[in-house]
């Protein structure tokens, strides 16, 4: 019996609670997607958004489909936060603007960019060269072959 009653509490827990305490209703769409895209070979990476850093990591486009295996889902948490969900990882920001400001350091060099959504949700971010990066922005998912 008491198996049955463990059986029936954990599977209620794995559809009733959420992760992070977060009301789920405010992540159900994607406030911006982010890509990392193509001529990285091997390039140190650091990104932070609003002020609150996601990540640091070594990056490599695949010389195939010109990806690298790092794409952010962005979601809008309440009124003035942030979810970021990637490979496999949440982390919670919190940011007064609603307005997106990135600051990517490629090989130690800072690219800053505002980015307003108006002009779409989905960002693409390429090398341009050892210490720049550029932003491709649109209103449709990217399409890769």
């Amino acid at each position: 019996m008491y198996k049955l009653i463990l059986f029936f509490h954990l599977i209620y827990n794995n559809y009733t609670c959420k992760p992070n305490n977060v009301n789920m209703k405010d992540t159900q769409k994607i406030h911006c997607q982010i890509d990392f895209q193509d001529f990285f070979t091997k390039d140190f990476v650091e990104l932070n958004l609003n002020g609150c850093s996601i990540f640091s990591d070594t990056l490599t486009s695949d010389k195939s489909d010109g990806l690298t295996n790092t794409r952010l889902n962005v979601y809008k948490r309440g009124k003035i936060g942030y979810l970021v969900k990637f490979n496999g990882k949440t982390i919670e920001c919190d940011a007064e603007n609603q307005e997106l400001n990135l600051i990517i350091i490629l090989n130690g060099h800072q690219n800053k960019f505002m980015v307003h959504l108006t002009k779409g949700k989905y960002l693409g971010i390429s090398k341009k060269n050892i210490s720049e990066v550029y932003i491709h922005q649109s209103k449709a998912p990217f399409v890769y072959d």
